[in-house]
């Protein structure tokens, strides 16, 4: 790895953007030098003792500022393929928050540009290096309850009321339920076919709930439900309000996972305790900064040793296309094939 530091500017400065400055600081080959956009970019860059660039400049920023070498995206849906595009024709590394692009088509393009400028392009999908998740993953690899025959996943959002509701960012699907949908592939594999529902409640003008069927490759099979429940303010984590759980059940047992909580395995007796995450006590949490501390130094290093990051591009673009599928899947009222959106 080169000795010198990987100079990174945050671009988007609300909740994921703070999180990303945030997260840069536990990095200690990375240094973070500017927050760029949005409203909020001159409070967070003072508060890290970095120079803010205002909206209109964010652009030149990508383009051609020679003091930057990776740009962590956070700006809203919409804009993730536009500026990853641009930053890697200009030689930058790029961690994007999810969803990696609005469709397949953007994520192939940002793909492509990045292959081209042999830069660095990995997607935010955290929850891969949550405690949690991350035993799951394990317990599977080491054959815990043998082949998974079933799982089901439920993520419910706290409110309605946030940049989700703009049409223009294509939904929660898309904004939020694709969290559950990369931790299904993460620990299950390929998705091969998937059938929707979906539904807009309460008058909300895009898709703010909905129920997936699934097949993987290996034959197993997965229910994901992601739904919104409306208020004013955010509940804590771990509340029936704001919910992240699964249960997967395997040939011999069953592993039920709170994502905010614990992870428990079944026996024949009773349930057994594996692991827990810490208490959530905010924006910067331990909950939250762990996994995105790891995330960032795994993009930072797979950018400075010049190789393919944990997290591959591919996997935000597969994400997608399962989302795409699903939307083509409730219009439709049929299976899809993932294999026919990729």
């Amino acid at each position: 790895m080169s000795s010198a530091k990987l100079r990174c500017a945050v671009i988007g400065s609300g909740f994921a953007g703070t999180t990303f400055a945030e997260a840069i600081r536990y990095v200690p080959e990375a240094r973070l030098v500017a927050i760029a956009g949005g409203h909020q970019a001159p409070e967070v860059a003072a508060r890290h003792g970095v120079r803010a660039v205002a909206t209109d400049d964010v652009e030149r920023l990508i383009e051609s500022d020679d003091d930057v070498d990776a740009v962590l995206i956070a700006s809203p849906n919409p804009l993730h393929a536009p500026q990853a595009i641009r930053a890697a024709g200009a030689g930058k590394h790029i961690l994007v928050e999810k969803p990696m692009g609005m469709d397949v088509a953007e994520c192939r393009a940002m793909i492509d540009a990045a292959n081209a400028a042999e830069v660095t392009l990995m997607p935010g999908h955290m929850h891969r290096y949550r405690r949690t998740e991350t035993a799951v993953k394990l317990m599977l690899q080491r054959g815990t309850i043998g082949r998974v025959d079933m799982a089901s996943i439920t993520l419910t959002e706290p409110d309605e009321t946030t940049w989700l509701n703009t049409p223009a960012n294509g939904g929660y699907l898309l904004g939020s339920g694709i969290h559950a949908i990369d931790l299904l592939r993460f620990w299950l594999g390929d998705i091969q076919e998937v059938t929707a529902l979906t539904g807009r409640y309460r008058g909300v003008e895009v898709e703010n709930g909905s129920q997936l069927l699934m097949v993987f490759a290996s034959g197993t099979h997965a229910l994901m439900q992601n739904s919104v429940i409306p208020r004013l303010s955010r509940p804590k984590a771990g509340s029936g309000v704001a919910r992240f759980s699964a249960e997967l059940t395997g040939e011999t047992g069953v592993i039920s996972v709170d994502m905010y909580g614990e992870v428990r395995l079944s026996t024949e007796t009773d349930w057994q305790f594996q692991t827990a995450m810490p208490v959530w006590d905010g924006h910067y949490a331990l909950l939250r900064m762990e996994a995105f501390a790891n995330m960032a130094r795994e993009f930072v290093h797979a950018s400075l040793e010049h190789r393919r990051p944990f997290i591959t591009a591919e996997d935000g673009m597969t994400a997608v296309a399962v989302v795409q599928a699903a939307h083509q899947a409730a219009t439709e009222r049929r299976w899809v094939p993932i294999s026919a959106v990729l």
